[in-house]
């Protein structure tokens, strides 16, 4: 069916505005692609089930006061399609009609909706939420308006095809009433707005998941302080840093933020598979300046069995791939069972696994060295890689010239890989063939070269020792004290040995010493020696020759008593104490 006749067919569509006209004409559209029956027989009711409501902040407006009309659906597919549409949009405007004096101001110049994934299996739902704000434009006339939706642009996709669907669909549909204008009081919505439950409290309550962040938010859209708003169930929630500007796909300031959980199954025919719940973070096409944390928990019970928690992440739906996309380094904290990652745009996110089957590759085939000679060692080694996402088993066999040297079972988790390796010998020279997996190289084994002939060893002299440098000191040495004999012993071969020096005094020996020499190495010897009897002593030291002489030790001269001196100390001692008697009388006289 080409999409001439798919066109040709909504032209039956009896649908509403908003979210309700957006399903409905996906589903339609599926249905067609699926039948040639008239959409008029299709029977949209039979395959879901809708819950939906529409809400004012205010039905009393003021001067300058921006409102703002909510609309939620709710769909529960009963029965699953024969085709899987992929998308839907459609664009709008509000306007509002004086009821006194038939005069038109537009309230938001562009609003959309959009679903994607869409429902399409037994038992799915999606729940969604649009919110649109609204403002008298200044210089409108006081008194009761009646709101409309217009609408702008609608399209569904449908096998990748997009369709574009706004003239077969009505054009506008009544929203309801509100008053505007100071000093007046509060009155409900009226209105049909197709069955749709409506009301009008003074302060709406929010859907489930929604978050009123309007108090938080400045007139351009930037936050005012950090806010984190959460999921129903509390298991996802994002965090606005202070000073993050955030605007909706219109370009409104954000006043709400959803985080609504859905059990849509996306149309994918990608590796990863949704684990747990997906949430549908709202309003849809926000767009944020400063990256956004989106944190979502989940349960090890809910993780693919052969799947590695460590390969758990974040992913998005992308509705122009159709596929779910893992934005940059997101970070699991297999403690807290948590993923936290940095976005900047809202669509449908969950926690993603890996479920494709194990793939097992070989790489990177070394062969050090690649040439070596016979009986030298060879390393062979090899990368295994798992590149599906399930964790398997896989036997690798690594052959030379056919036969294995090498059997293992491996067992990695998805995306691991690991090294295996061997180290063979060959005596035999030629080239041999190495197999691991698929790929294959060569080792090339040479006889080694004979070794080039080498001169005879030189032969070392043995040792051999001389004495030399004959010293005595002091030639001539007082009887008892010592006298000091010295050679030089050298060793003149080239292996080390040992030599024993003797003195001799008047060819006795008196003393000796062994010294044990290197090759070319000398020592200096030294003897200390003495003699209590004086005469000459002839030395002999290894051949060499000398003499040293020793005189006896002098002692002191007895001499004479000088009286005559003695007898002039006494004379003198005497004079002087006669003196000294007569000068005391002469004084005591006195």
């Amino acid at each position: 069916m080409d999409e001439d006749e798919v066109l040709k067919k909504l032209q039956f569509l009896t649908v509403r505005t908003g979210l309700r006209v957006a399903t409905s004409v996906i589903i339609a559209a599926g249905l067609m692609l699926a039948s040639t029956a008239p959409v008029g027989a299709v029977g949209i009711e039979e395959y879901f089930s809708f819950s939906t409501s529409v809400t004012f902040s205010s039905t009393t407006v003021q001067e300058g006061q921006t409102f703002y009309v909510t609309v939620t659906v709710q769909a529960i597919c009963n029965k699953t399609l024969p085709v899987a549409p992929t998308e839907a949009f459609t664009s709008g405007r509000v306007i509002a009609r004086h009821d006194a004096s038939g005069a038109m101001v537009i309230l938001n110049p562009s609003y959309s909706v959009s679903i994607s994934p869409v429902p399409y299996r037994q038992g799915e739902t999606i729940a969604a939420s649009q919110i649109a704000p609204l403002r008298f434009p200044p210089g409108s006339p006081a008194g009761s308006y009646t709101v409309t939706g217009e609408l702008v642009e609608a399209k569904v996709k449908v096998l990748g095809i997009p369709l574009d669907i706004k003239d077969y669909l009505p054009q506008s549909q009544v929203l309801g009433s509100v008053t505007y204008g100071s000093g007046v009081a509060s009155g409900g919505i009226s209105g049909e707005f197709g069955g749709w439950g409506v009301a009008s409290p003074p302060a709406p309550k929010l859907p489930p998941g929604t978050t009123d962040i309007s108090k938080s938010v400045s007139a351009n859209g930037t936050f005012t302080e950090t806010v984190v708003t959460k999921s129903e169930n509390g298991k996802a929630s994002l965090t606005f840093k202070k000073g993050t500007k955030g605007l909706t796909g219109e370009g409104n300031p954000t006043a709400q933020i959803s985080i609504i959980e859905t059990s849509v199954s996306a149309n994918w025919t990608g590796k990863l598979e949704a684990v747990g719940q997906r949430y549908d973070l709202g309003p849809d096409g926000a767009v944020f300046d400063t990256p956004v944390a989106l944190t979502i928990s989940y349960d090890e019970a809910e993780v693919p069995d052969g799947v590695p928690e460590k390969n758990l992440t974040i992913a998005f739906w992308d509705n122009q791939t159709s596929q779910w996309v893992v934005p940059s380094n997101p970070v699991l904290d297999t403690e807290a069972n948590t993923i936290t990652a940095s976005i900047s745009h809202f669509t449908v996110f969950a926690i993603t696994a890996d479920t494709s089957p194990t793939v097992f590759t070989v790489s990177n085939l070394s062969i050090v060295p690649g040439e070596v000679d016979a009986g030298r060692s060879v390393l062979i080694s090899a990368v295994i890689s798992n590149k599906g996402g399930l964790s398997g088993s896989h036997e690798v066999v690594m052959e030379v010239d056919g036969n294995a040297i090498l059997s293992k079972k491996i067992t990695l988790a998805g995306g691991e890989k690991t090294t295996v390796m061997s180290v063979i010998q060959r005596s035999q020279a030629g080239v041999y063939t190495v197999n691991v997996g698929n790929l294959s190289g060569k080792i090339t084994v040479r006889v080694p070269p004979l070794p080039d002939p080498s001169p005879p060893a030189a032969v070392l002299t043995p040792p051999s020792f001389s004495v030399s440098n004959l010293s005595v000191f002091p030639r001539k040495a007082v009887a008892g004290r010592n006298v000091t004999v010295s050679v030089v012993l050298a060793n003149t071969g080239q292996l080390e040995g040992s030599h024993r020096l003797v003195l001799e005094i008047d060819a006795a020996p008196v003393a000796s010493q062994e010294l044990t020499l290197a090759g070319g190495a000398s020592k200096e010897v030294i003897f200390t020696i003495s003699k209590d009897d004086a005469g000459t002593y002839a030395i002999n030291i290894g051949g060499l020759s000398d003499n040293f002489s020793v005189e006896p030790l002098a002692m002191p001269s007895q001499r004479g008593t000088n009286w005559g001196v003695i007898r002039g100390f006494v004379a003198g001692g005497l004079a002087l104490i006669l003196i000294g008697s007569i000068l005391l009388k002469r004084r005591r006289g006195l």
